[in-house]
Formats: structure tokens, sequence, C-alpha cells
């Protein structure tokens, strides 16, 4: 038997009291640290005894404040923890458990803790195509569960094809410090671009900044399809394509040319919504025979831009010259007593070029001829050809007729 166990066997038979052995207090590190709070931490071993536990904390080792306190008794290392509010901001304070029994108080080892800086926080993003119906780059971002911190924060979304982002959308109104906001309000972004875009949330206060995590949407372009040529024949050829829309306002137009510099536009849709699948084409006429072109289908959007989308390049090639002139009929808008305008509709040169004469006299073999006023050349195709004759006898019946050659053939 232990001589502590006689001693204190033979305080009882005389009716002393025992006293405990004292209690074994270690301060361990503070955790859950904020701006304004912290856990201090500790163990305590009550070595069989009763005590009251606090922690005893301030910005020197002078403490002067206390937690509320807890109760531990028996025997065997217990953990405790104390978390004192109201703490000020990016302040150390010094720390260390005590315990007392009423009539002694034990401390532990001093310990330290900085309280954060009273940066922000943010949760995540949400992200919609705003106004409703417009247009497809457009995005409004609000941010969710913003705790400014302890400084006025501003809120801005970063955004762009990459993680390096690029453009920014900053809310022109500061959250109050302190202040708590579920859902931030709805700021817009223009301008994404198609592919995927990546963005988050920055909210700055003095004290730190706060990011949500990277999240991306994509933006598909629309679906723009040349397809093959109909139609063609020497000197007429239709291009044909497909876009597909969700309902928006677009232009839609074929670019064609002699090579892939295309330089001739013409319009098929102009600023119109369209919703699913549109087939669309267009007519080229008066094409030189036997002669290829470059086509493509190209979409804009009205009053935007740098996001054309195009379709692929097609080709046709015009048939060989085989086409020859078609003539109307003859009437004589103007007649003189010794002369007339005569004039012949609709002329049609074919497919190459032609000469055109009005040819007249007192009978079907005719026997004089007078040119047309202008070049055929401007009449390719359903035009009206005037010419005039002089030097008519009075009171004479004559026959006129409409001569057009071109190299495939001749028609009167």
């Amino acid at each position: 038997m232990s001589r502590r166990i006689i001693v204190a066997a033979f305080l009882v038979l005389f009716g002393l009291a025992v006293q405990a052995e004292e209690p074994v207090l270690t301060t361990t590190a503070a955790t859950e640290v904020t701006a304004a709070s912290a856990q201090m931490n500790g163990t305590v071993n009550p070595m069989g005894g009763t005590f009251t536990v606090r922690v005893e904390y301030g910005q020197t080792t002078s403490y002067g404040s206390l937690s509320p306190a807890s109760s531990l008794s028996g025997a065997g290392t217990q953990s405790v923890g104390f978390l004192p509010s109201g703490l000020v901001i990016n302040t150390t304070y010094h720390y260390r458990i005590i315990a007392t029994d009423g009539t002694n108080t034990y401390v532990g080892n001093d310990m330290t803790v900085t309280t954060l800086t009273g940066a922000p926080s943010v949760g995540s993003v949400m992200v919609k195509i705003a106004p409703e119906g417009g247009l497809p780059w457009w995005r409004t971002f609000s941010a969710t569960s913003v705790s400014a911190g302890s400084s006025p924060a501003t809120v801005s979304y970063e955004y762009g094809p990459t993680t390096d982002y690029g453009a920014v959308a900053t809310d022109p109104t500061p959250l109050a410090k302190d202040s708590f906001t579920e859902q931030t309000p709805e700021i817009m972004a223009f301008y994404v671009g198609y592919g995927v875009t990546h963005y988050r949330c920055k909210v700055v206060n003095q004290h730190g900044t706060a990011y949500s995590p990277d999240m991306t949407f994509t933006l598909s372009e629309p679906e723009v399809t040349t397809t093959a040529a109909s139609g063609v024949t020497d000197f007429a050829a239709t291009m044909n394509g497909m876009v597909k829309s969700k309902g928006l306002r677009i232009n839609v137009a074929f670019e064609y040319g002699l090579t892939t510099s295309y330089g001739q536009t013409v319009t098929v849709i102009s600023g119109t919504a369209v919703e699913g699948m549109a087939v669309v084409s267009n007519q080229l006429q008066v094409l030189p025979a036997a002669t290829t072109y470059h086509y493509r289908l190209k979409v804009t959007y009205p009053n935007l831009m740098g996001f054309d989308v195009y379709g692929a390049d097609q080709t046709f090639t015009t048939l060989a010259a085989s086409t020859p002139p078609t003539v109307g009929d003859v009437t004589v808008p103007v007649l003189g007593v010794t002369d007339a305008q005569v004039a012949c509709s609709p002329i049609s040169a074919g497919s190459s070029a032609a000469t055109a004469v009005f040819q007249y006299g007192l009978t079907t073999d005719y026997g004089s001829s007078v040119p047309v006023y202008d070049a055929l050349a401007r009449y390719a195709s359903g035009a009206t050809m005037r010419g005039d004759i002089s030097g008519l006898a009075p009171g004479t019946t004559y026959h006129v007729r409409c001569v057009v050659t071109n190299g495939e053939g001749t028609a009167t």
C-alpha cells in the first residue's frame, strides 16, 4: 500500500479532510476562427476532483474576460472548448484554460489566436438569358449566400472562354457591411461568345476577396448549312441552304462569286425571327456559261457584329452555252406621218452575247433595218427594246419584226 493511501486513510480515520491532487490543465490551439469569434480549446484532467472550468482571454496576458463555465469531475483527460463571441476583427487574443474548486484556482498555459480580417464570402452563381427572348449572348448573373464581411463589399462577375476570364460585369451598388444576402440582384453581361464560357462571382471588401467556384455554360452556334445548287443551266442556278435557330431575329444571306473571296451578297431573310429549321434559296440569273461559282450561307444578327456564322463553301458550274435568244411581240408606241418608234418585248439574249435589229419593209421580205436604242447586254432577260424608223411614205403599210442573234441561234 502506497504512502499516499496510508496518509489519506489516517486523515479520514481522525476526521480530517483529504485534499485531492491538483488538476492537470493544458491550453490547446483554437479552432473555428472567424472575424468575430474563435473556439478556444484545452484539456482538463480533474484527478478525481470536481472543478468549474472556463477560458480566460484578452488582448494581453492580463486577459480580463471570462467565458461561461463548464463543470468537470472524475479522472482522466477531458477535452473542453469555449466559443466567445464579439471579438475584434484581425486582433490577437491571449487565452488559457482555468479551473476552480471553490477554494483554489488552477491555470493552464497561455496560447494566442488571431481573428480573421472580416473578409467576405460567397456561395454560387445563377445565370440565365436576359432579357427574356433576347439575344443569346446577353446573360444575367446573380450570386447566392453572399456575406459582405466587416466592411462594405463590391460584387462582380468574371467571365470568358477560359479560367483567365477577361470580362467583368460589376454590380454598381455595394453590399452593406455585416450584411448577408440570399440572392444578389441580377447584373447584365453582354457578348459572352459561342462555345464554353467560364464564370464566377468575386466579392471584395477592404479585408479580403472571396470567389465562388468556377462554373460553365455552353452557347451553341446556329446551325447553318449550305446545300447543293439546283436548276443549273447555261446562264442560271439556284443556291440553297438551311438555317436552324431558336426564335431569334436573324439576317440570312448568300455570298457568292468566282472565288472563295465571294464579293457579292444577296439577302434572303432580313431581321426575322426564325424558330426551328428554315430552308432558303435564291436564283441567280444572267450568269456566264461554263463558269464555276463559289457560294455559302451566312447568318448575322441585327445591330450586332462579331457573331457571324457561315455555312460551308459550295460550288456550281454553269453549263456550256446552249440557249438561243427569244423575242416577244413588236408594238408601235409612237407613230408619225413619216416616222415611227417601234418596240419589242420581252427579249432574252440567251446564253451568249446577242445583237438585235428591227427589220421593216413593204412586204415580209422587209429589206431595211435599224439598230436598237441600247446595248442588248442591259436587257439580257425579259427586256423591252426600242428603235426609230424614219423616211416612211405617208399613208403606207409597213411590216416590222425584231431579229435577235447570239452564238446559239436567231429569234424573230
